[in-house]
């Protein structure tokens, strides 16, 4: 089983993690949620035959990583997961309305209009 994993860095657009090599290992598949719940599935997002690896995704969420190696063509049991803290932060640019619903008389009848966020 794979130990030792933890986030190496974390940068806007990037985040590496990193772990013990585990003896005897072919490779290693990563995997990655965007949460960790006890429900959670996590994708298997590369192999690699070093005992690291670089997502490149924006970090203004939080990413959760598991790692597990291949070893005599076995895979081992997942790792414990880690997730990387947020370094971007992301201001949405929204307009504020104050509009309402509007009713105006009309020689046809009533115009009803509201807008819309």
């Amino acid at each position: 089983m794979v130990s030792g994993l933890k986030v190496a860095e974390t940068k806007e657009d990037s985040i590496s993690i990193t772990w013990d090599a585990v003896k005897g290992a072919q490779y290693y598949n990563i995997y990655w949620a965007d949460k960790n719940l006890p429900t959670t599935k996590f994708l298997c997002i590369g192999k690699t035959s070093v005992n690291n690896f670089t997502l490149h995704k924006s970090a203004h969420v939080p990413h959760y990583f598991r790692v597990s190696a291949f070893e005599s063509g076995k895979e081992t049991a997942l790792s414990g997961a880690v997730h990387s803290p947020v370094v971007k932060k992301i201001i949405e640019q929204r307009e504020k309305l104050s509009r309402g619903l509007a009713a105006v008389k009309t020689t046809d009848g009533v115009f009803l209009a509201w807008g819309f966020l």
